[in-house]
């Protein structure tokens, strides 16, 4: 009997396929396939001795399920830990109700001011809370907020007088609510043209939970209007932070004169303003729901452009002969 002169990880790779087949497959942005599996590792294909992700049959049938799913109305971050069982389960039962979809996904919550913090943690309150919010976060004041790194999607202020002036210009990508004893008709107006939701302060620990509720069921259901990209990729989880500092990509872009291709540095310099405008996009000012909304797209967006032009630089560096930096290479 002959016998295969290849051995079994040659016959693997050659039966594999590499994630632009596998997009197009799906029905899918590569980008939004990168996302799934380095966020929140749904799939974990292997990677070749030339540096390429390659997806065998199964991961392929992983995909196509998992992007079914999505189409369905389940959100990436729900179902990525599932097994390959409970995915084929869950796709017997169809199509995701709205109950269903105002669970999926605690939200972030950024909460100013000790008063608040502490009234959350009420028995009446805490449960909810837990419920709707998978991280609770506490500032003193708006300008700790502002100097702090953090990812919050909604920030809860509590305000005797509530007065335009004293709110926070720009809260980036986080939606504001205002918790308030006395406001004028005005002043409430002011506010929801700028999407501000506010509450009159009763002391009803009841109401303030049902506000709290409808909030986070109201921001659960927005992705479902916003562009393809960003609901297929779902913003929730923390962003896949850059592969190169700016300090390695000023090294590279540096290099011009003394390499024959001078890709990359243009391909340092390109990296650099996307990762500009993935910064300022996350922070630019919302004058609306449909700003946020858009802001949202256009952040994925410049993190996905980001994150695809980060492999495509390591693989001309590796071309190249250039050495990596240690963080880029422990970054495939």
């Amino acid at each position: 009997m002959m016998k295969n002169s290849e051995n079994p990880t040659q016959i693997a790779e050659a039966a594999a396929f590499r994630s632009s087949v596998v997009a197009q497959m799906a029905g899918m942005p590569v980008a939004t396939l990168r996302i799934w599996e380095q966020r929140y590792r749904a799939v974990q294909p292997r990677t070749s001795h030339g540096g390429h992700r390659l997806y065998s049959a199964l991961d392929l049938q992983r995909v196509m399920l998992l992007r079914s799913l999505t189409s369905l109305g389940h959100a990436i971050s729900a179902i990525a830990a599932l097994s390959d069982t409970q995915l084929r389960e869950l796709a017997a039962q169809g199509r995701v109700t709205v109950s269903d979809k105002k669970i999926l996904r605690p939200l972030r919550l950024a909460v100013i001011g000790a008063g608040i913090a502490l009234r959350l943690q009420r028995p009446a309150l805490a449960t909810r809370a837990r419920q709707y919010f998978s991280q609770i976060d506490v500032y003193d004041d708006i300008s700790v907020w502002h100097t702090k790194e953090h990812s919050a999607e909604l920030v809860l202020l509590q305000m005797n007088t509530l007065h335009p002036d004293l709110l926070p210009d720009n809260t980036g990508q986080a939606r504001t609510a205002v918790m308030y004893r006395f406001a004028g008709s005005a002043t409430l107006q002011t506010l929801h043209e700028r999407d501000i939701r506010t509450l009159r302060d009763s002391g009803d620990d009841q109401a303030l939970g049902d506000w709290l509720a409808t909030l986070a069921e109201q921001m659960n259901a927005e992705p479902v209007n916003e562009p393809a990209l960003v609901a297929d990729a779902e913003m929730s989880g923390e962003p896949a932070g850059p592969r190169y500092t700016e300090q390695q990509l000023t090294e590279i872009a540096g290099l011009n004169g003394s390499l024959a291709c001078e890709c990359p540095s243009h391909m340092a310099e390109l990296l650099m303003q996307l990762h500009s405008f993935e910064q300022y996009s996350a922070n630019c000012t919302n004058r609306h729901a449909e700003d946020a909304a858009m802001h949202r797209y256009l952040h994925q967006v410049a993190m996905a452009s980001r994150m695809l032009f980060e492999d495509a630089m390591t693989q001309l560096m590796r071309h190249e002969g250039i050495q990596l930096p240690v963080n880029a290479a422990k970054g495939e």
